[in-house]
């Protein structure tokens, strides 16, 4: 049986390209559940990789549009 692989908040961040503090609040603000958390260290399997990328879309497309009604 295949290892999950498993992303740390900051791995998350870096593979992403977004700032620490952006991919904490979108897991944070949605609620979304780690797959293990491991030495403190929050762990996310694909799957939650995939709702925090969305959240962070989410949030960027949000920005974008406040930004576009100053």
């Amino acid at each position: 049986m295949d290892t999950p692989v498993l992303w740390s908040v900051g791995e998350i961040a870096e593979k992403t390209s977004e700032p620490l503090h952006r991919v904490t609040y979108a897991i944070n603000s949605r609620s979304i559940e780690p797959t293990l958390i491991a030495g403190g260290r929050r762990l996310f399997d694909a799957g939650a990789v995939e709702l925090i990328k969305h959240a962070l879309s989410m949030i960027q497309l949000r920005k974008e549009v406040r930004d576009a009604d100053l």
